[in-house]
């Protein structure tokens, strides 16, 4: 199964140079929790061929510390504050499309595998067996492979993608837009309706069109549900 199209490069963008021909593959962390992102730091900081260039602890900065650092490769988890790894690597691929996104997941499920991958991730590995398979998995796609660990790949062969795998997260990825998605995750965080306009970049009034789309579409009428619904969703974390 092939990744999401991406468009061409721009005349102002150099092409990520192939590991084989350079010192290093540079990478960039996108990971919320602390102690997991340091580890995994740790770990691909003993291979003489990666080098991490920068960390983010949520989706809006990662899109900016990509934006700035031209890493090789972007490691992306899927729940992390502020902005869902799915929308950010869209996002980052719109700005940088020689940068490959590996996903770096707890999520096994189909919907989850296909969310990234129509997104243009190059790559999704589970978080349970990183430290068998990270590093081969940095260097695979940084040479522009696809890399699926075989949990994923038996899901791919089982046609759960194409079909939509086992229903569960779905419905956030079809059934609302990319800003629509940033302000029920924002609600779900617990962030007041200031806070979710600045974070989001828009007005007050608009905020509130889109958290009253977001009810009717989920059929969730106050934020308490909201919270729930974006918990079952993937799009927050207890």
């Amino acid at each position: 199964m092939g990744v999401g199209n991406r468009r061409s490069v721009r005349d102002d963008e150099q092409p990520n140079t192939n590991p084989s021909a350079s010192s290093s593959v540079r990478v960039l962390l996108a990971e919320d929790h602390n102690v997991f992102r340091e580890a995994l730091g740790a770990l691909l900081e003993q291979e003489a061929d990666i080098e991490i260039v920068g960390q983010a602890r949520g989706g809006t900065s990662a899109i900016e510390e990509a934006c700035r650092l031209r890493p090789d490769v972007v490691i992306m988890d899927i729940s992390m504050p502020d902005l869902n790894g799915v929308d950010a690597t869209r996002e980052i691929l719109k700005e940088c499309p020689n940068i490959r996104v590996l996903c770096l997941s707890v999520h096994r499920e189909g919907a989850y595998v296909r969310a990234m991958l129509e997104a243009g991730a190059a790559g999704y590995l589970l978080k349970k067996n990183f430290s068998e398979e990270v590093v081969t998995a940095v260097r695979s796609v940084a040479k522009g492979d696809t890399y699926l660990c075989p949990q994923v790949t038996s899901i791919v062969v089982q046609n759960n993608i194409r079909e939509g795998g086992d229903g569960r997260a779905t419905r956030a990825y079809t059934d609302l837009t990319e800003k629509e998605r940033q302000i029920l995750q924002l609600i779900a965080e617990g962030r007041d309706c200031k806070e979710v306009a600045e974070r989001a970049g828009i007005a007050h009034k608009t905020v509130l069109r889109h958290r009253q789309r977001v009810m009717e579409k989920t059929g969730r009428y106050s934020d308490a549900a909201l919270t729930r619904y974006a918990l079952e969703q993937g799009l927050a974390d207890l």
